[in-house]
């Protein structure tokens, strides 16, 4: 094998070797590893669904990185066309974990804010409150 081809497929295994736990999801929220944004530290579940998505998504490309590196090797790629193409699989992988992560936040934002009290209701609320706390100011 090219020593290229072989680089390219070292770099495939070991993002796959990084992305297998965050998808396992046993990775916790920490300083250095995994998908670094204010709500996945903020939050413990986000951080975990957030990673298992990044972490399916490194595992992806960097296995078809490898499967890129063993096909490019054997048809015989110049090295500037195998660094070239190497940046396919990882390229999907980044926009897929960015497209995934995103509509994942949006369906938890959704469901999130469908628990919540309707704004409605807080408002009466809060103006029985008044009203009652006026009441019994006016009876004193």
């Amino acid at each position: 094998m090219e020593p290229t081809m072989a680089v390219l497929a070292a770099l495939g295994l070991t993002l796959v070797g990084l992305g297998l736990p965050l998808w396992a999801g046993w990775v916790g929220p920490n300083r250095w590893y995994g998908l670094h944004t204010p709500r996945t530290l903020a939050d413990p579940v986000v951080w975990r669904s957030a990673n298992r998505i990044a972490g399916r998504d490194l595992a992806a490309g960097g296995a078809g990185l490898g499967l890129f590196a063993l096909v490019g090797g054997a048809v015989g790629i110049s090295t500037l066309w195998a660094w070239i193409l190497a940046l396919v699989p990882i390229g999907l992988a980044v926009l897929h974990t960015l497209w995934a992560v995103s509509a994942w936040l949006a369906e938890h934002d959704a469901r999130a804010s469908a628990e919540l009290p309707h704004a409605d209701s807080r408002i009466r609320e809060a103006q029985r409150r008044a009203q009652a706390a006026r009441r019994a100011k006016e009876e004193r």
